[in-house]
């Protein structure tokens, strides 16, 4: 056999292979969807839709009222307590401030009281 036909019937084997592959990859996904197809019925045969019964319905929403009014109750809270603490600290910010001021003035007034007694021993 020459270099030549070995190559043709390795590249024809390949191929060959390949089409076993894909045929068969084609067969099991049929499968797979008649499968979940079928599954899919069963359910649909065994679970009816449920309807609540009204004292749930009810009971359900007096809870989801009850929540919410409670979490609006917390964040009302939250806000007055964050509302407090910045009123704090800008009153504390104010007092630095002043602090600040009365020293810088007070150290402002001994260095032109020192620097005019420097000129008057001279």
């Amino acid at each position: 056999m020459s270099e030549r036909d070995a190559t043709g019937s390795l590249f024809a084997h390949g191929n060959s292979r390949r089409e076993q592959q894909a045929a068969g990859r084609r067969t099991r996904e049929a499968s797979d969807r008649a499968l979940a197809a079928g599954l899919a019925g069963r359910l649909s045969d065994a679970l009816q839709p449920v309807r609540p019964s009204a004292a749930f319905v009810s009971s359900l929403g007096r809870e989801l009222v009850h929540d919410a009014a409670y979490r609006i109750e917390a964040w009302k809270r939250r806000r007055r307590s964050i509302t407090i603490i910045a009123a704090a600290i800008g009153a504390l910010l104010s007092v630095a401030s002043l602090v600040g001021a009365i020293v810088y003035l007070n150290s402002r007034s001994r260095a032109r009281a020192e620097a005019g007694a420097g000129v008057q021993e001279s």
